[in-house]
């Protein structure tokens, strides 16, 4: 099984994430890549789109948050 999503912020031009996410030998496995605003003045805005990130990736599917582990 393979799921995908991409995320787009539509706020900030070019920004967003893609996360991967798969089960690899009865373990799920999952790859994000974000490009999110450079430069200090800009760190409240990366850590607020990193979590809309993740609270936005497998919206609606039966899947578990890349942060839920044992």
């Amino acid at each position: 099984m393979v799921s995908e999503n991409i995320i787009h912020l539509p706020y900030q031009g070019n920004k967003g994430g893609v996360t991967i996410r798969m089960s690899l030998y009865g373990h799920t496995v999952c790859f994000m890549n974000c490009h999110l605003p450079a430069h200090m003045e800009n760190t409240e805005q990366r850590l607020d789109d990193f979590e809309k990130i993740l609270e936005m990736q497998f919206e609606g599917e039966n899947i578990p948050s890349s942060l839920d582990h044992e």
